[in-house]
């Protein structure tokens, strides 16, 4: 996933509104083109994110 820049509908999916809220562990690695994230809820039981090598 080197090349994706933002999250959005290619992520979260077209008119979903929690697509996400079972996730409890989150990592991104290498993505050398990343520029924004929001994840503004999405991620209700999320207890562990990882964010490596990342811009």
């Amino acid at each position: 996933m080197a090349s994706v820049k933002n999250d959005g509908v290619v992520f979260f999916g077209k008119g979903s509104s929690q697509p996400f809220r079972l996730l409890e562990t989150l990592s991104f690695e290498d993505m050398e083109e990343w520029e924004n994230w929001s994840p503004n809820g999405e991620f209700p039981n999320l207890h562990e994110l990882s964010i490596e090598n990342c811009s």
